[in-house]
């Protein structure tokens, strides 16, 4: 969760609705601090929750790293200007030669973070099922949770190197909604999908064992730096995607 409340609203009404749900520990992570939105999911009473805030977030630190600290290099000034200039990430710009934008890369730190603290958290010690990662633009459909086992179910026998689930294919909006609505097929695929991702403890040691794949791949986003790690450094890991997807993006 960051900021966006009003998409926050419309995948909390989906949750509500979806089958099975009371059986559920919905975590909701955030990197912003707002009494409005922990009023929101403090209403919740159709299932177990908890909150967890991003101890590092901008909002905590905003003029010292991971904020903006006033020696850093301004992010559209070249390499030469941050040289003259004598800023602290001088020598430090990304591929794109651009410096470090703190809201971007905020998302990158607080994805690994969240993931990190999910499966460390003392509660969910024992448990060994699957994680599902859903962010605040995600419109879920009422079966999902059904589907989802269905899924598990599939990557144990017939597809073992299955260590990844998604619960929608990376199609724009209506392509996937009319495939989406034409069939039931599962694809085993080498490709890549950010939606409704989930996987198991077993899988998160293999990831934490891939670290500098994500921490350094030059890139702010999560999904891609997550994409690089399944293919450098997990190269026989698969995807189970849904065709017909049970996980929205509303943030278009």
């Amino acid at each position: 969760v960051n900021t966006r409340l009003h998409y926050l609203r419309y995948l909390i009404r989906s949750l509500e609705q979806a089958q099975d749900i009371d059986k559920i520990l919905l975590v909701f992570s955030h990197d912003f601090f707002d009494e409005i939105i922990n009023r929101v999911v403090n209403s919740i009473k159709f299932c177990k929750f908890i909150q967890i805030f991003y101890p590092h977030s901008i909002q905590a630190y905003p003029n010292v790293f991971p904020g903006h600290d006033l020696k850093d290099c301004p992010r559209n000034s070249t390499i030469d200007e941050g040289i003259r200039m004598g800023c602290i990430s001088a020598l430090y710009s990304d591929r794109n030669e651009n410096y470090r934008n703190p809201q971007l890369c905020q998302i990158k730190h607080h994805w690994w973070w969240k993931a990190n603290r999910v499966f460390n958290l003392a509660s969910l010690q024992s448990y060994k099922g699957l994680v599902l990662f859903l962010e605040e633009d995600n419109y879920v459909l009422k079966d999902f949770i059904h589907v989802l086992k269905l899924m598990e179910e599939i990557a144990k026998y017939p597809c073992r190197y299955c260590k990844f689930l998604a619960m929608a294919n990376n199609w724009d909006t209506e392509t996937f909604y009319k495939i989406s609505m034409q069939t039931s097929k599962v694809a085993i695929t080498d490709a890549f999908s950010n939606y409704g991702i989930a996987f198991n403890r077993s899988v998160w040691r293999e990831i934490v064992q891939c670290k500098y794949s994500f921490c350094f791949y030059d890139d702010y986003n999560w999904d891609f730096s997550f994409r690089n790690v399944v293919l450098t450094c997990m190269k026989e890991s698969h995807f189970l995607i849904l065709d017909a997807g049970r996980v929205f993006h509303l943030g278009t």
